[in-house]
């Protein structure tokens, strides 16, 4: 059976997890729009990155 820091630690490593597929739903979506590949390589790798900045 887990105790606190069991817990504690599952916790985080879900929370990385989440955090690594949602960046990665929001580099699919930019590199899906756009007709262009400038502007789907700029929303790809644009997204992600200002979404974890901000």
């Amino acid at each position: 059976m887990m105790t606190g820091r069991g817990f504690y630690d599952a916790n985080e490593v879900l929370a990385f997890l989440l955090e690594l597929a949602a960046l990665a739903v929001f580099a699919w979506w930019g590199f899906t729009r756009g007709v262009h590949v400038v502007f789907r390589l700029a929303l790809g790798l644009g997204a992600p990155l200002s979404v974890r900045v901000s």
